[in-house]
């Protein structure tokens, strides 16, 4: 196959407030040496953002970049934008504060040429820290997770996910995206409520891989990432729990995450948040994560998995 003739993959770029770092965003994309769409949704960016933008697409004269400006509406409302506007046969979502990696992106393309059952590849990330280091972003829980039949990984998929799994280490065919009917928007998480989805819905080996060898992009960790507020965290990943879970699964699920988010709060001494976090959860909720806290320190904590 010609992958320099017709775009095959569309490359969706969600922007807001990312003025420092969305050029560098945009020229690493640039050097995917496949022929590519490149869609860029502004979420109603207040910083120079789209003026950086629009600056870069005047330069580059390119016809296959398209910008979209719309009103600030939250993040899945661009993602389901995007779908609804890609029409290759692929499709890869980045943040527009995060990198990919060229090479390993050509890579995973060409593994799912070869392979044309797989319906997504889930390939590996690198965190990016504000001094430029950079450091594994799956480790030995995310190996353990995937290590599972697909039985126990939906199981695992409530009671022992392992945080982060990226949209932006995975590509996908876009069918699947539309097959699982995008992201509903009244879920504010966008990674974990998709991967539920999917998760529940495709097997392992059979219609996806994982492969964290492939390092496809850099996560870019920064103090204003909403991962390290643990406090909005829990907000959100019981949300999703509460939409998704088996009834079954549900109140165990949430103690889970509780337990995990309250270890966290001790292992980095943020004992204000710790506070805030127990102020935040209800009697129930601290009830059960109690039971949880032992094996969650034993496992994140003490093996630092």
């Amino acid at each position: 196959m010609n992958l320099n003739s017709e775009p095959i993959i569309t490359i969706v770029i969600p922007s807001y407030n990312h003025e420092l770092y969305i050029e560098k965003c945009l020229l690493e994309i640039l050097k995917i040496d496949i022929k590519k769409n490149i869609l860029i949704i502004d979420d109603g960016s207040t910083d120079n953002t789209p003026l950086i933008l629009e600056r870069m697409l005047l330069e580059l004269n390119n016809q296959d970049i398209e910008f979209i400006q719309k009103e600030n509406s939250g993040l899945v409302n661009s993602l389901n934008l995007a779908i609804s506007k890609t029409n290759t046969k692929y499709l890869y979502l980045i943040a527009s504060d995060d990198l990919v990696n060229p090479n390993s992106f050509v890579k995973c393309i060409y593994t799912m040429i070869a392979k044309p059952e797989l319906k997504f590849i889930i390939a590996g990330s690198e965190n990016l820290f504000e001094n430029s280091t950079t450091s594994v972003t799956y480790r030995r829980s995310h190996e353990l997770f995937f290590d599972n039949t697909d039985e126990e990984i939906r199981k695992k998929l409530f009671l022992d996910y392992p945080k982060p799994l990226l949209l932006q280490s995975t590509i996908f065919k876009t069918e699947v995206l539309k097959s699982v009917g995008g992201w509903d928007e009244d879920v504010v998480l966008d990674d974990y409520s998709m991967f539920i989805k999917l998760l529940l819905k495709y097997s392992q080996h059979k219609d996806y891989i994982f492969d964290p060898s492939i390092v496809v992009c850099k996560y870019r960790i920064h103090e204003s990432n909403s991962s390290k507020n643990y406090i909005r965290q829990y907000s959100m990943v019981k949300q999703v729990i509460s939409k998704y879970a088996p009834l079954s699964l549900k109140s165990k699920a949430i103690g889970n995450r509780l337990a995990f988010y309250i270890m966290l709060c001790i292992k980095e001494k943020r004992i204000n948040m710790l506070k805030t976090l127990m102020v935040n959860a209800s009697t129930y909720e601290i009830l059960l994560s109690l039971t949880s806290i032992p094996i969650i320190y034993y496992k994140y904590i003490y093996k630092k998995l």
